[in-house]
């Protein structure tokens, strides 16, 4: 089974500059769905994850790596992730992992 992970390190700051971040990119509104956004919504779906909008997800998902980015910690976007979306921390952690994955690979790594 193959785990991932975040791999960048970061810089520590505070949780309450994720979590404005967050605020402020989930009032962005997306223009269009793309192949990207329906692999990722295909993949939170896959892991029981569903977002009260497509357009939501794909917009905090993008704020995912909009935090990396910036040198945000993986703790600090798994504690946004998990504010701005009310996912539990595992549920959060899962969401990031997955935003990342597609939106932003440089930050995700693939273990065995």
């Amino acid at each position: 089974m193959f785990t991932r992970r975040f791999t960048a390190s970061f810089a520590g700051t505070s949780l309450a500059a994720a979590a404005l971040g967050f605020a402020a990119l989930g009032l962005a509104g997306t223009a269009g769905a793309s192949t990207n956004d329906d692999a990722f919504l295909a993949q939170l779906q896959a892991d029981g994850i569903t977002p009260p909008t497509a357009a939501r997800a794909v917009s905090d998902g993008h704020a995912v790596c909009a935090a990396l980015d910036e040198g945000h910690s993986s703790r600090e976007i798994y504690s946004a992730v998990a504010q701005s979306t009310g996912l539990s921390f595992q549920g959060a952690k899962t969401f990031a992992v997955d935003a990342a994955s597609v939106y932003c690979p440089q930050y995700v790594t693939t273990t065995t």
